[in-house]
């Protein structure tokens, strides 16, 4: 009888591990969207080196009490390292907001923050990653799926056309010379384009920016700028880098 239990209890764990090793990587299909794209579900899903995200971001905080704002340049809190893993993980990206919100707070008031985030994934048109006009401080972390997160464009026709696959037989034959010439197009179109949309991106950012805060007063917007941190701003920089130093 304990022998036959022992089998019993041995069987029922293979069963779950199995069921448990097959269900877990399929979850990000309960996700809307892509995994690659958005990280849902992304982990333990068997997609390691599947895909190739470049990203950055820059991000912006405003005092509501004050009508100050700045840009919060990303090594004020983050090493390189912590960079390059951030920028295309939604979870991390709203932890940095949060740090940044807490750390700028006037008068126990969180600062609002804002991400101009851009991605361009396997060699896609480069597309926002971020809603831009949400406040992401006042977003959960736990929060899941990110709605804030902006679905990623399908691709076009003439894009799926482009697949390595579909050319596979004419590699072959011909060498793997015939995809070059596309490949060294986007090389060299990639810079220019990701400059062209970062600036009409950050364009179209600020016009709702002084519309949403300053009623479209442009001079105002610009006189509550500020270019470099404050005496006040400063202290809390470096009190906030002691303590993530210290983690």
């Amino acid at each position: 009888a304990t022998s036959a239990r022992m089998r019993w209890i041995i069987v029922t764990f293979l069963v779950v591990f199995a069921v448990y090793q097959v269900a877990m990587p399929l979850r990000c299909n309960m996700y809307p969207g892509g995994a690659l794209w958005n990280g849902h579900g992304y982990r333990y899903s068997w997609r390691m080196k599947l895909n190739n995200q470049e990203c950055e971001f820059t991000t912006f905080a405003y005092h509501n009490v004050t009508q100050e704002w700045f840009e919060v340049p990303s090594d004020w809190f983050l090493t390189e390292r912590q960079y390059q893993k951030s920028i295309s993980k939604p979870e991390f990206l709203l932890q940095h907001a949060h740090l940044v919100s807490k750390t700028f707070a006037v008068d126990k008031v969180p600062s609002e923050v804002y991400s101009l985030a851009i991605c361009r994934s396997n060699y896609r048109e480069i597309q926002n990653f971020v809603d831009s006009t949400v406040n992401l401080a006042n977003e959960n972390v736990w929060d899941w799926p990110a709605k804030w997160v902006v679905p990623q464009k399908p691709l076009t026709k003439a894009q799926k056309k482009q697949f390595p696959w579909n050319g596979l037989f004419e590699t072959l034959s011909n060498g793997p010379k015939y995809l070059v010439p596309s490949l060294i197009k986007e090389q060299a179109e990639l810079e220019k384009s990701k400059i062209e949309f970062t600036n009409n991106a950050t364009i179209k950012w600020m016009e709702w920016f002084v519309t949403e805060k300053f009623n479209g007063n442009k001079q105002l917007a610009k006189k509550k700028y500020r270019e470099t941190p404050t005496d006040q701003i400063k202290q809390k920089l470096q009190h906030t880098k002691f303590q993530i130093n210290t983690w």
